[in-house]
Parts: structure tokens; C-alpha cells; sequence
């Protein structure tokens, strides 16, 4: 890894040390797949339309570092919070760093 690429890793580590909530990550099939990862959820999603994102039936945006969640997450797979179900939409952005996705209830 770079010089940059170890800074911003800490730089992320901070943003979810600050922001973040954990969910329970479900396949699916209702299957666990962890009991315990980190997601930060988005409620206000108007830079992802000013960015030309479709969020059209989006509830939120959840971000998952890529570190806890490794294989790109497909549509249908769950996140719990709580009482609150967010199903897998559209994964618009995958890089290794983090997966960030449209969600719905």
C-alpha cells in the first residue's frame, strides 16, 4: 500500500469510528452471513442525484467498508438495524475501499 493509501485508510477508520452503526448482514435467503459489521446510513441522498445516481425507491444509502464486507454485496442481501430491514437495491459503487449501495424497507 501507498503512503496515500495508508492515510486515507485511517481517514476512513475515523469516519465509521464516528458515524458508523452496526447491522447484521443477511444473503438473500435470510441466511447470517455476520452479526456484526459496520455501515454508515444515509437518509439525505441528494449529491447521489446530483452525481447522477438513480435512488429512485431509496431509502437510504449504506456504505460498508470493504474490509468487512469483501464480496460486493448483491441486490436482495440485508442489513439489519435495529427493527429496521434495508434490502440491497443497486450497488453503484464497489472499489475494494467500500461498497456503497441504494437501499429500500
Amino acid at each position: 500500500m501507498s503512503t496515500f493509501d495508508d492515510r486515507f485508510a485511517v481517514r476512513l477508520d475515523d469516519i465509521y469510528e464516528m458515524y458508523s452503526e452496526t447491522a447484521v448482514y443477511k444473503d438473500n435467503y435470510d441466511t447470517l452471513i455476520d452479526s456484526a459489521v459496520a455501515v454508515i446510513v444515509e437518509h439525505n441522498m441528494q449529491q447521489y442525484t446530483d452525481s447522477g445516481i438513480d435512488i429512485a425507491g431509496a431509502v437510504a444509502v449504506i456504505k460498508v467498508r470493504g474490509s468487512e464486507v469483501t464480496d460486493r454485496p448483491y441486490r436482495d442481501y440485508k442489513f439489519v438495524i435495529g427493527s429496521n430491514i434495508y434490502n440491497v437495491e443497486d450497488v453503484f459503487r464497489s472499489d475494494g475501499i467500500e461498497h456503497a449501495m441504494t437501499v429500500t424497507e
